[in-house]
C-alpha cells in the first residue's frame, strides 16, 4: 500500500474508514464502546443528537485514529 498511496488523490478519504475500523477495537482497551457505525454516522452528520457518553466514546476513537495517522505519516516520511 505504501507504493500506491502517494499516487491516490485524497488518500485520506480511502484510508479513513480502514483506520476508523482499526481504531475502534484498539481504543476499546481504554474504555470507549462506540462502534464503527457510530463513528461513521457521527462523521456523516455531526449535528445529529447523541448522548454525552456516546459522543465522548466517538471522540476518543477519532482521536486515536488521528494519532495513528500522524504516526503512520511520520513513519512513511522516514522510510
Amino acid at each position: 500500500m505504501c507504493g500506491i498511496l502517494p499516487a491516490v488523490p485524497n488518500s485520506g478519504l480511502l484510508l479513513s474508514p480502514l483506520l476508523t475500523q482499526k481504531a475502534g477495537p484498539s481504543s476499546r482497551i481504554e474504555g470507549p464502546q462506540a462502534s464503527l457505525e457510530d463513528v461513521l454516522r457521527f462523521e456523516a452528520d455531526p449535528k445529529e443528537p447523541i448522548s454525552g457518553r456516546a459522543l465522548a466514546d466517538i471522540q476518543e476513537i477519532i482521536n486515536y485514529r488521528e494519532a495513528f495517522v500522524r504516526t503512520a505519516m511520520k513513519s512513511l516520511k522516514a522510510w
